[in-house]
Formats: C-alpha cells, structure tokens, sequence
C-alpha cells in the first residue's frame, strides 16, 4: 500500500473538480462490476474514465502525470 502513496498525491494534486481519485488494494472485494474488471497488476496502475469507457491501463507514474497535466487548469499565483 505505501507504493500508492505518491500516485494517490499525485491525483490529488492540481485544479481539477470534477476528478475522483480511487486507490483501491489488490485484495479488495465487492467492488462494482466498473472496477472489478480493472484487476490487479505487480504494482500501482491507473485507469483514467470518462463516463463508463476507460483508457488503457497506466503502469508508469512519469505517464500518469503526463496524462493528468493536459486537463488540469494551471497553478494560480499566490
């Protein structure tokens, strides 16, 4: 779980209402059908959703935040 940490604060991270941000362990159970497909891997993995389709699987946190970037709005000066 502590391998999560940084991707959880990188969802967290940055302008972005409308995101939900899930870090769910590999042994969870009773998810809904949505997430029960998107199974485990060796380590972290996003999928980033719109409405009911998902992209690809995301296995690298460097590609997490590239994916991320594009629709966050930038920081506001102080």
């Amino acid at each position: 779980a502590a391998e999560m940490g940084p991707w959880q604060a990188r969802l967290d991270r940055g302008y972005a209402p409308r995101r939900l941000g899930l870090t769910i362990p590999a042994d969870a159970d009773g998810l809904p059908k949505a997430l029960e497909d998107r199974r485990p891997r060796s380590g972290p993995v996003a999928y980033l959703c719109s409405g009911a389709s998902c992209a690809p699987a995301i296995e690298a946190l460097a590609a997490l935040e590239n994916a991320l970037g594009a629709g966050e709005a930038p920081p506001q000066p102080g």
